[in-house]
């Protein structure tokens, strides 16, 4: 009996004196300093459990247990930035995805008390890739949620990638009539030709006032859109470089939304700059300003409007073009599925009149939700008429699908397939088009 009662009396010199020095010298088995290390954090002395522990890491700065005591001792303590560091050193030595849940979500609980809020969100998600079940998945959801209302920046990221029978706009016909007479043959890059297409964005957002009722953010985005060029469709075109039609687009914007005191439910206005280069040169700079309304009709139904102005300067062709677009979108919430309809009406004023052009458009679409436990499903269909000065007239019908598979998440991302075929006729046949794309893309599940 009192040679086990001697055994407590001194680990709690140990904790007390110098506990990596005082193991040595009493040599104490790792394994009794590991079961005392969790006897006394379970008791609620975090400073012995973490001294205990780290005189365990003194021999063996990989011992997992002892890891996992100093991390969940330190967050006792108050020492977030320790926990955190405690934290990333375990998640590279756990094995089991219980023990990898774990540890990312103390490890984003101890960024999150530190005011790291953007680390927080990435532990966050690979806490959610080791969640053991379905309730483990949603309370990291929540706690993701949490944070990022928290956090006063917020990234965005965008990437994507289709095959389409269509990449660079061009025509589905093979000749013009050139003032109703001539018959033309178009060169092979001005008709379709078959690729990828492919788009990649990022975008930070500050949060620069929040109050009761209103909200103002300040935002930065970069974007990419390019495609190449099939083996068949370079063959057809050897002189058209993909190159020299890849879109990069910067913007900033400034976006403040408040709780009106009518029966808007929400309102928002916003300004933004964007400047735009084609194929490395500048392209375009643009100033828009919008206004929007959302409106609750019932328990079911709501109603969003925006109407917005804008100015757009095309830096090659020194050509200045104005415009001006209400669009008007109805909701409703069947509880088996959510149903958009939108109307949209849009004018350009330029210099050109081939700019010059009045735009209504009208467009349905429908999410399904979940139709089975692995995949979600929503359609849309859309039919834009363009009347131009030059007299052209152009109509275009859109049909799309997009599925998500719900339960291959990777990271708190969702993989999306979509689905989208396209055709625009035009009394200018130049203008005909057929598209038949699909874009694979990811989205955050929460």
């Amino acid at each position: 009996m009192a040679r086990h009662r001697l055994v407590p009396a001194a680990l709690t010199a140990l904790a007390l004196a110098g506990a990596a020095r005082a193991l040595d010298r009493l040599d104490i088995a790792p394994d009794t300093l590991r079961g005392a290390a969790v006897t006394v954090l379970n008791a609620g002395n975090p400073v012995r459990a973490r001294t205990m522990a780290e005189a365990l890491l003194h021999r063996d700065a990989e011992d997992r247990t002892a890891l996992s005591v100093a991390m969940q001792a330190a967050l006792g303590m108050e020492d977030n930035a320790a926990a955190a560091e405690f934290g990333r050193r375990l998640w590279n030595r756990a094995d089991a995805p219980e023990d990898r849940f774990q540890v990312a979500r103390l490890t984003a609980l101890a960024l999150a008390r530190d005011d790291r809020f953007t680390a927080a969100q990435l532990w966050l998600r690979r806490a959610a890739q080791s969640a053991p079940d379905e309730a483990a998945r949603a309370e990291i959801a929540t706690n993701y949620r949490t944070v990022r209302q928290a956090n006063p920046v917020h990234w965005d990221f965008g990437l994507s990638l289709a095959p389409s029978s269509n990449v660079n706009g061009g025509s589905s016909a093979d000749t013009i009539l050139l003032f109703g007479v001539i018959e033309l043959e178009l060169s092979e890059d001005a008709k379709a030709l078959s690729g990828w297409d492919y788009m990649a964005d990022a975008k930070v957002t500050w949060r620069l006032s929040r109050a009761d009722r209103s909200l103002t953010l300040l935002g930065f985005g970069l974007a990419v859109d390019g495609y190449w060029l099939s083996d068949d469709s370079r063959a057809r075109a050897p002189d058209f470089d993909a190159e020299d039609w890849r879109l990069i687009d910067a913007d900033l914007t400034l976006d403040h939304r408040w709780v009106p005191t009518g029966t808007a439910r929400l309102a928002g206005i916003q300004a933004e700059l964007s400047a735009t280069t084609l194929g490395g040169d500048g392209y375009a700079n643009s100033l828009t300003l919008a206004h929007w309304r959302d409106f609750r009709l019932g328990e079911n139904d709501s109603l969003h409007l925006q109407a917005a102005l804008g100015r757009t300067e095309y830096v090659q062709s020194d050509t200045l073009a104005d415009r001006a677009a209400i669009n008007l979108q109805w909701t409703h919430d069947w509880h088996a599925g959510v149903t958009a309809l939108s109307l949209g009406h849009g004018e350009i004023w330029s210099d050109r009149d081939d700019f010059s052009y009045v735009s209504n458009v009208i467009a349905i679409d429908h999410d399904f939700g979940a139709l089975t436990e692995a995949v979600s499903v929503s359609v849309n269909l859309s039919q834009e008429h363009r009347d131009y000065d030059t007299g052209r007239t152009d109509r275009t019908i859109a049909l799309g699908s997009m599925l998500s598979f719900d339960t291959a998440e990777v990271y708190g991302f969702i993989p999306q397939l979509s689905v989208t075929a396209r055709q625009t006729e035009s009394s200018f046949d130049r203008y005909d088009s057929t598209t038949l794309s699909t874009r694979f893309s990811f989205t955050s599940a929460f």
